[in-house]
């Protein structure tokens, strides 16, 4: 079955600069689609030629096997949901929701039954009567969403949507926006620069950067098994271990770390003796502990001396020095805390993490290298 939305081989330039460069992606039909990166990144740029409002130089766009490349926006079965909200302040909120429908002629009865129906799936049938000023942010953009929605576009384009609202709305938007996308069962293409907003919310991710995508996969998938640093660094924290394969076996491997002697490594690709490998290690899958621990073959444990601690309530980040390197890790709070004699500032511990946890980078740039460092939150 052929996918619902397809850029293909798609290239913008503005001037010298190259904004998309050559660029694949197919998105299905009834899927939640995040393209997911840093400012500049190109993913808006993206959404803008799903849109119309913008043309590839080069390659075109498909949607349900129809060029759509060079069709004006009004032309398109999309709709576009903005971080700016981009209501009629003079027209009240029914209004503002039947704007689209009446414009398209629809016949009375069916703008007042769609409209009816939308603010109801977004639970504004009380505010109904309302101007756009007498909401609050989030009301305002579930305004803006039923208005998009009423359209009945083959798919919904979401430009940082919720970008504007503070961190507790957000969280809760989210989960409104899942519900309405079971409910309408449409394709969502969702463009955002949270990591949190596209892990929680997506049934797959393309991750950009400069202008390409660097990976494309369901959230988990890229979380556990990124293929580049940028990738690792970007979605989630992450530390980095550079080593030197001594030994390399079928299943496991021997790496040495400069300061901190051998590890053991899973072998995601085929490694051989003398290779330079990069390794991307969770925090949260680092224990930390004061006495020496017991090892299998297949666990790694370092000693070091914890240099920050910051406490967040379910969970505690420490931050050790180990040699050279500063390794960060993260202590979910399961049980009571108060009761608890977690390690502090200064204290003598051991990191344990299994072999399994640290996952093996396909290849290292020197244009991540800014990334190769967990950010100190201390």
């Amino acid at each position: 079955m052929p996918p619902l939305l397809r850029f293909e081989n798609v290239t913008r330039r503005f001037g010298s600069f190259t904004a998309i460069r050559d660029v694949t992606l197919d998105i299905e039909k009834g899927e939640t689609f995040s393209l997911l990166g840093p400012s500049g990144c190109g993913k808006t740029t993206l959404l803008r030629m799903a849109a119309g409002f913008d043309r590839p130089d080069e390659g075109r766009i498909l949607l349900d096997g129809r060029d759509i490349t060079h069709l004006p926006p009004d032309q398109r079965p999309v709709n576009t949901v903005f971080q700016s909200y981009a209501l009629f302040p003079h027209l009240s909120i029914r209004d503002n929701i039947a704007f689209g429908p009446k414009l398209k002629g629809w016949s009375a009865a069916e703008v007042a039954r769609e409209t009816d129906r939308m603010l109801d799936l977004v639970d504004l049938t009380a505010h109904a009567a309302k101007k756009p000023a007498q909401l609050s942010g989030g009301q305002k953009q579930r305004v803006a969403i039923a208005r998009a929605l009423v359209n009945k576009p083959q798919v919904l384009l979401l430009d940082e949507p919720l970008a504007a609202l503070d961190l507790k709305l957000r969280q809760r938007l989210l989960v409104e926006l899942d519900a309405i996308h079971d409910e309408v069962g449409i394709t969502f293409l969702y463009v955002t620069h949270d990591q949190g907003e596209a892990m929680s919310i997506s049934d797959r991710i393309a991750v950009m950067n400069h202008g390409v995508i660097e990976q494309t996969g369901k959230p988990a998938e890229i979380y556990e098994a990124p293929r580049s640093s940028f990738v690792a660094a970007f979605i989630g924290d992450t530390n980095f271990l550079d080593g030197t394969v001594t030994t390399a076996g079928d299943r496991f491997s021997r790496c040495a770390l400069e300061d901190l002697g051998e590890i053991v490594i899973d072998n995601d690709r085929p490694l051989r003796e003398g290779e330079q490998v990069h390794v991307s290690l969770r925090p949260e899958k680092i224990v930390v502990v004061r006495e020496k621990p017991a090892l299998s073959g297949e666990e790694n444990a370092i000693s070091g001396k914890v240099e920050d601690v910051i406490y967040f309530g379910s969970h505690t980040r420490y931050w050790v020095r180990c040699g050279e390197w500063r390794i960060c890790a993260e202590m979910q709070h399961r049980h009571y805390q108060l009761d608890a004699s977690p390690p502090q500032w200064g204290d003598e511990v051991w990191l344990r993490w299994h072999a399994n946890d640290g996952y093996l980078l396909d290849r290292y740039r020197e244009e991540d290298k800014a990334l190769l460092t967990l950010p100190d939150e201390a």
